[in-house]
């Protein structure tokens, strides 16, 4: 079918309210969108991906793909230099409920059911959570200059939190260049996300 004639086919098929079975990778939107409900496939193994196949009427593939978790770096000179940003970026963390959250607010040109772009959503979803996110903030005076003007400190803690909102919006950006670039793509290409077959509640 190929993405874009896959996702057309889910649409009309939740227009129709008719259930049907597709594949498809989460976190994403399209779920909000088209309430969908994961089949629980065997797990990943050396054994059923070696039975994978180009050819999907040729594959004897059944089980689920292993998901890639994402890993953080970080400068190790700018530990001691920048301890307020290496203690951010230490801090921050997301999860599958999160992105969900911020993705729900994406309009239809980035595949939600929202009227946002990337950017307003990641604004929305910093104004809505600051309970998450401000404890990752820990604003100090340098050693050498301890006397810190309180303006100056104020100054800080916004290159910080713009800092915050520039990582949820790569995030978000990530996941926008993703779902744009899977519409050039075959359905038959494996993807390094948690992919799964969907069942489309009709």
């Amino acid at each position: 079918l190929g993405w874009q004639l896959l996702l057309d086919t889910v649409e009309q098929f939740h227009k129709e309210h008719r259930g049907m079975v597709y594949y498809w990778w989460e976190p994403h939107p399209l779920h909000i969108k088209f309430p969908s409900q994961t089949f629980i496939l065997p797990e990943n193994s050396q054994e059923c991906s070696e039975r994978h196949a180009t050819d999907p009427a040729l594959s004897g593939v059944n089980c689920q793909t292993a998901a890639q978790p994402l890993i953080k770096v970080f400068p190790r000179p700018l530990i001691s230099r920048e301890p307020d940003l290496y203690h951010l970026w230490s801090s921050f963390t997301t999860s599958f409920s999160i992105q969900m959250d911020m993705m729900a607010l994406e309009g239809p040109t980035m595949g939600g059911p929202g009227n946002m772009t990337v950017e307003q959503a990641a604004c929305e979803w910093l104004r809505n959570t600051s309970v998450i996110w401000e404890p990752w903030l820990k604003i100090e005076p340098p050693k050498e200059e301890a006397s810190l003007k309180s303006g100056d400190a104020k100054i800080v803690k916004v290159v910080i939190w713009s800092f915050s909102l520039l990582i949820v919006f790569l995030l978000l950006l990530g996941a926008a260049v993703l779902f744009l670039w899977s519409r050039n793509t075959r359905l038959v290409k494996r993807l390094d996300l948690s992919q799964g077959t969907f069942a489309l509640i009709p």
